[in-house]
């Protein structure tokens, strides 16, 4: 390992103090892979102080050792819920598995307008808040996003809707709003957005026509 040397010069140290005031959701997906693994991390983590939660640091099956996780430390535990993950067999009842098994301070939930309605509610009635995830998608996904998150009361933690900042493009005429750390309603018919034409052509790449 290289030794690291920490320059205590007033810009970095403003730098420092700046870091310290943001909060942050790590997500290990699952890969610490032992509550004695996790406990050695989270330790370090407690150290530095800005933690907002920790997502699936261990597999998602083992509740009980969520469950010990949550007694150890101060760090909030999520369990991300991602319906599209079929293969995984990602449902909504895990969410009331979590809750039954009091592993969870909060979720990551990741599905269509009605479901992610349904799990919302699920830990609204639990007392917890959530976000809501994302793969990482076009404007007129994310638009819906951003409408189901205003709409749930549970939705109080940042959700990941960031599509357009690694995107080339997100395929709207005008894209969604941020204002750190908030993303402006779109306003108008339907989801508030809408399609850009000439950008979704010259982002094709394929074409199918189907006929009756």
């Amino acid at each position: 390992m290289l030794p690291l040397t920490l320059d205590t010069s007033p810009c970095r140290a403003q730098t420092v103090s700046l870091a310290k005031s943001m909060s942050v959701i790590l997500d290990p997906n699952e890969r610490w892979e032992t509550a004695g693994e996790a406990r050695k991390r989270i330790h370090g983590l407690q150290e530095v102080g800005n933690m907002l939660c920790l997502e699936d640091p261990i597999p998602r099956w083992k509740l009980n050792e969520f469950s010990e996780l949550r007694s150890f430390g101060a760090i909030p535990l999520a369990l991300h819920i991602s319906l599209p993950y079929i293969q995984h067999g990602q449902r909504i009842n895990n969410a009331i598995d979590a809750l039954q098994a009091k592993a969870v301070d909060g979720f990551n939930f990741n599905c269509g307008l009605a479901d992610f309605q349904r799990l919302a509610n699920v830990a609204s009635a639990a007392g917890l808040p959530c976000w809501h995830g994302s793969e990482v998608d076009l404007g007129i996904l994310e638009a819906a996003y951003v409408h189901s998150g205003a709409a749930a009361k549970a939705c109080t933690w940042p959700s990941d809707i960031f599509g357009r900042m690694i995107r080339s493009h997100d395929l709207l005429k005008e894209p969604l709003q941020f204002n750190p750390p908030y993303v402006n309603l779109p306003q108008g018919l339907g989801l508030g957005v809408e399609p850009d034409e000439d950008a979704i052509r010259d982002h094709q790449i394929n074409e199918k026509s189907y006929t009756l």
